[in-house]
């Protein structure tokens, strides 16, 4: 008997050393598994179950990314760190992740801003960034991208008027369109991460970005930031220029502008800037009403065949204008600068005065008229009383827009209204004067369009219908059969076995 119990321990004991190591093998090999599992990329381990792939890289992204011969640090801006990501901020996490998973010049790290502040200030990008804000940096330059860039709302009934739009503002609209119109509309989400991403990576790794100059110390009025943001997209760097004071346009001017200027040039500055065009420099002017008292700058235009006419051109044809006789949608040229334009996009000039071109150019200098009124407009004292026409004036058309060439390389844009950069104008003309500001200081700069950034993707979630009949059919299964027939199997299981 005691050899019986004996033999007995000895195999349980060997079984039990036998099934420990089983164990502790298959627990080795687990672990092994999930650390080279843990080594794979994102786009392998973590794969987009959702209807609009909303978290997967699409094709044009991943041949951009291929390409790509120099380092982008991609930082994500965190107060709390990644516990903090939730909801949205959560999935531009996921998706950051799966960028360095196509190229290996790409890196991305989450910087908890509450204690890293250190860090940041390091960015260079300022004390006034935005909590979640993105930082996509390469050696040559940064940009930053907030979550009102990667997440936005549209509302079609509306496209084409506005633009991107914040929650607030489309709550606005909604509310606007429901109490003046009756209409009831439902905004819909959007994340362009993936566009904007792009667009910052070939930005910031661009050897082509323009230096772009804008005077300033006349009255200038400044460019919007919209319109500056939008120069960046076009790989256009801005910085302000005084001349007073300094001899000659600096060396890496690609695209000196003037935008509507208050008071004169010096004789000086306007030396300057006409030596400036003499070695194939380019100027985009934009100018208002009253501009005939400032001599110094017109000698740099009038050397070129260009001439202010004093007052505000009127248009009579309700064609060529909006609302107001001065607010003028004026005939649109062909040129390189409209030629993608002119067929479907409108301009809306506010408060234009005439350019005369004159019938003798200086040699070596043509000249295009890019904006044109009716055979029917005139043109009335700037601070006239009345809009009626001047006794004596024969209608005619006038020109508010136009381009100067010469040999030299020097170029000219100039446009007699502020509304071309004006956002009111802009929104009117849905979207029109921007296009063509931006058309026109591409074309100066002769640079290449942006990469084509990929499409947003919709986010807000379309409801399923379920029929009444159809959800009462289901929770009978579910609820009542399904939990019946288990437990019949189980039933009959256990009799089956109780006989036994």
């Amino acid at each position: 008997m005691n050899n019986v119990l004996k033999d007995f321990k000895q195999k349980t004991s060997n079984m039990g050393l036998r099934v420990f190591l089983i164990t502790l093998a298959v627990l080795i090999g687990l672990t092994a598994l999930n650390f080279l599992f843990s080594l794979l990329p994102t786009s392998v381990t973590e794969l987009d179950a959702s209807a609009d792939k909303i978290y997967s890289v699409t094709s044009t992204a991943k041949r951009s990314l291929a390409k790509l011969k120099q380092d982008v640090e991609i930082y994500y801006l965190a107060a709390g760190g990644e516990r903090s990501l939730v909801d949205e901020r959560l999935q531009t996490k996921i998706f950051l992740d799966k960028l360095p998973s196509y190229s290996s010049h790409v890196s991305v790290k989450v910087i908890d801003t509450a204690t890293d502040a250190n860090f940041v200030s390091s960015l260079g990008i300022g004390e006034s960034y935005e909590n979640y804000s993105i930082v996509v940096k390469s050696d040559k330059r940064a940009r930053v991208l907030t979550q009102s860039d990667l997440f936005y709302y549209s509302i079609t009934e509306l496209e084409g008027l506005i633009g991107k739009l914040t929650a607030a503002e489309a709550q606005q609209y909604v509310y606007m369109l429901q109490a003046y119109y009756g209409q009831t509309v439902t905004p819909t989400y959007h994340f362009d991460g993936e566009g904007q991403l792009l667009s910052a990576i070939d930005y910031v790794t661009s050897d082509d970005l323009s230096r772009v100059y804008i005077l300033g110390g006349h009255s200038e009025t400044e460019l919007s930031t919209a319109l500056t943001d939008k120069l960046e997209l076009q790989y256009m760097a801005t910085a302000s220029l005084t001349l007073q004071g300094a001899t000659a346009i600096p060396e890496d001017c690609a695209l000196l502008v003037i935008h509507c200027p208050q008071s004169d040039l010096t004789a000086e500055e306007a030396q300057s800037i006409s030596a400036y065009l003499d070695k194939g420099g380019k100027l985009m002017l934009v100018t208002l009403p009253g501009i005939s008292e400032l001599t110094n700058l017109l000698s740099v235009t009038n050397a070129y065949g260009l001439y202010a006419e004093d007052g505000i051109v009127i248009e009579t044809d309700n064609q060529h204008y909006y609302q107001y006789p001065f607010y003028l949608v004026p005939n649109i040229a062909s040129h390189a600068i409209t030629k993608d334009l002119a067929t479907t996009t409108p301009a809306l000039l506010f408060e234009s005065h005439g350019i005369r071109v004159a019938e003798s150019l200086p040699s070596g200098v043509g000249a295009t008229a890019l904006f044109t009124t009716s055979d029917g407009a005139y043109i009335i004292e700037t601070n006239a009383e009345s809009m009626n026409r001047p006794e004596g004036q024969t209608p005619s058309a006038h020109h508010v827009g136009v381009v100067a060439e010469a040999e030299n390389g020097a170029e000219i844009v100039w446009i007699s209204s502020y509304g071309i950069t004006n956002e009111n104008a802009n929104t009117s003309a849905q979207g029109g004067n921007y296009s063509y500001f931006l058309a026109a200081l591409q074309w100066l700069c002769k640079a290449e369009a942006p990469v084509s950034l990929v499409p947003s993707i919709t986010l807000s979630l379309s409801h399923l219908d379920v029929p009444t009949a159809t959800a009462g059919f289901w929770a009978i299964v579910l609820i009542l059969l399904v939990p019946i027939a288990i437990f019949a199997a189980g039933l009959v299981y256990w009799l089956r076995r109780r006989r036994k």
